[in-house]
């Protein structure tokens, strides 16, 4: 599984089980301002920040296989962006 990926303004963006189920946060570099960013039944992990730092692309385990979603770095516009038999996973922008 990949890691915690970066933005240019400093703030990270990575998966935690801290509360039961794969979630994705983000807080500053210093531990500061931490948010979690997806709520849902689903395991969400695999962060990568578009390079403008305005979109977070993701996997989610879902019930029949992997998917990559894109949200904002709130988390709100969830977009699936993968359809497909395979499973979709270490996206990268």
């Amino acid at each position: 599984m990949g890691g915690p990926s970066c933005s240019r303004d400093g703030r990270i963006a990575f998966h935690s089980i801290k509360e039961g189920n794969a979630e994705i946060y983000s807080m500053l570099s210093e531990g500061q301002n931490l948010d979690r960013i997806t709520l849902n039944s689903f395991a969400d992990t695999n962060t990568s920040w578009s390079s403008d730092g305005t979109k977070i692309v993701f996997q989610r385990l879902e019930a029949d296989g992997s998917e990559l979603y894109v949200m904002n770095t709130a988390g709100a516009g969830q977009t699936r962006i993968t359809s497909n038999a395979d499973d979709d996973s270490n996206p990268s922008w």
